[in-house]
């Protein structure tokens, strides 16, 4: 980039952590988040772009900026979606709204449409997902037509299962994976299949000083077992190619900010 050399810690924000007209990025300490945020404001007022909208787990570093330019809420209570992930600042963690509207009787696009609802592109509430995947799997395997009714056979699952979600507006999901004075860092992998789905799931484990343990759920991946049968073990090595645990799809970042 042609202004590197006066914005180094902009510029490599600026490749790795912008998504469309998002910046998702920060710090391991408060000096060098707001020499971030300052070098970040310089460095884009250069060609005529102002950012905004900022926001923060940091109070001091929300302060550093006006309040015109805090266009989300900064009430304690308050959460912010986050590239359409819910994340509230003020606790750091990332939580799931669910808004599935009340029917007594489900279509297979209606089934659809609550799938569509379930957005995780991080992988953190997999096993739901999966669920919803199989249960969709169902209805194409019975032919279904778009506007045809849930079957008495199968509608009591799909209900007990819509009445399930609320319960997913109780998680909190830490969104920093790392801890204070750690000396050893894993990585666990674990994939398995069955003969309704597949997928595979990464944690990171710290150590610390002291020999106390944490370990934090960094995301996971699942797919409906496909219609044509495949044997289980072959299905559980095809995760490692498909899921999180593949370092080809999803390469390892050097950024560890808090």
């Amino acid at each position: 980039m042609d202004e590197a050399s006066r914005f180094p810690l902009a510029s490599q924000v600026a490749l790795q952590d912008v998504y469309m007209d998002d910046v998702v990025s920060g710090a391991q300490n408060l000096d060098t988040a707001h020499q971030l945020q300052c070098q970040l404001q310089n460095m884009l007022e250069t060609c005529g772009m102002k950012l905004h909208k900022w926001n923060s787990n940091s109070k001091e570093l929300l302060n550093s900026s006006t309040d015109q330019e805090h266009s989300f809420s900064t009430n304690a209570e308050s959460a912010i979606k986050t590239l359409g992930v819910s994340w509230k600042p003020t606790g750091d963690y990332f939580m799931f709204k669910v808004s599935i509207p009340s029917m007594t009787s489900y279509t297979k696009r209606d089934v659809l449409s609550v799938i569509a609802r379930l957005y995780d592109p991080l992988g953190l509430i997999g096993p739901v997902i999966s669920k919803a995947k199989i249960f969709l799997q169902k209805l194409w395997l019975r032919k279904l037509n778009w506007e045809e009714f849930l079957p008495d056979a199968i509608a009591p699952e799909w209900l007990n299962f819509v009445s399930s979600l609320k319960a997913l507006e109780e998680l909190k999901i830490d969104r920093y994976i790392l801890t204070d004075s750690y000396v050893k860092l894993m990585l666990l992998g674990y994939s398995d299949a069955s003969e309704a789905a597949y997928g595979a799931v990464v944690y990171m484990h710290c150590v610390k000083e002291d020999g106390t343990t944490t370990t934090k759920l960094i995301g996971s991946k699942s797919r409906a077992a496909p219609i044509k049968v495949i044997s289980i073990p072959r299905r559980t090595l095809s995760v490692s190619t498909a899921g999180p645990i593949s370092g080809k799809s999803s390469p390892l970042s050097t950024s560890t900010f808090s």
